[in-house]
């Protein structure tokens, strides 16, 4: 059993897109990370977050 629930991770994975999205452009601008792995990296946080966002509606019970 996982420690962390579907949504929280989720909720983690947005964060750290957020991030990625904020710092990413200067760090290319300042030569320091390339704009295809920035675009990458980020690519792949969003697919993390909604994997998880999916796996959040799948935990959760129907109530209707």
């Amino acid at each position: 059993m996982s420690k962390f629930s579907n949504k929280e991770k989720a909720e983690a994975a947005r964060r750290e897109l957020a991030y990625r999205e904020r710092v990413y452009p200067r760090r290319i601008a300042e030569g320091k990370m390339h704009a295809d792995l920035a675009r990458r990296q980020t690519e792949l946080m969003e697919e993390i977050a909604e994997d998880y966002e999916r796996l959040d509606k799948v935990d959760r019970p129907q109530l209707f």
